[in-house]
């Protein structure tokens, strides 16, 4: 499809062609498709799929086509440059809501592990929680995570099987959920 054939397609799906806007999108899908892979990281992977991302774009495109302020697509290159852009835009606010749930989940976590009255769905959702970053902790995390989370030790159990005060764990604790918190969630470059 040339320049032209692009414009006219466009200019059909602003006047609410919807036979129009469907070839659009089967003129774009694979494309659209390959540029939104190669820029999401394997963390955002996991929960967020190639497809629904195309589709928000999609979906996006059309609305703004067909808004009063409709931009002006100069010919293919263009359209499929507005694609990537919007595609960069998208995935960079899923990384953001990733981020922020993840750090919202790192710090409920800490908060339920401090009561020792936990609901057994809890218990379960904090166990999953350190299940998914346990690739990202050091050997001496995943056993401190293992004994706290997995078996449900107290801190004075933990420190005697380690021979460690209870104070240097609680710190070690502390600043591992502190680095999750920080670090957790997809990168957006």
């Amino acid at each position: 499809m040339d320049d032209q054939e692009v414009k006219e397609l466009v200019k059909r799906v602003r006047g609410g062609d919807q036979a129009a806007a469907t070839l659009l999108w089967e003129e774009y899908k694979e494309e659209i498709e390959r540029a939104v892979s190669m820029r999401l990281s394997e963390k955002l992977r996991r929960v967020c799929d190639t497809s629904d991302v195309c589709q928000s774009i999609f979906r996006q495109l059309l609305e703004g086509l067909r808004g009063p302020s409709g931009r002006e697509i100069h010919g293919r290159a263009h359209l499929f440059r507005l694609f990537v852009q919007m595609a960069d835009h998208k995935i960079i606010d899923h990384a953001r809501k990733l981020r922020k749930t993840s750090a919202a989940s790192a710090d409920e976590a800490f908060a339920n592990l401090k009561s020792s009255e936990k609901a057994p769905d809890q218990t379960v959702s904090d166990k999953d929680y350190f299940e998914r970053v346990r690739g990202e902790l050091t050997e001496s995390e995943r056993t401190l995570v293992d004994l706290r989370v997995g078996m449900s030790l107290e801190w004075e159990e933990i420190a005697a099987r380690l021979k460690v005060s209870e104070e240097a764990l609680r710190v070690r604790w502390s600043r591992l959920l502190k680095r999750l918190r920080q670090t957790r969630g997809p990168e957006e470059e």
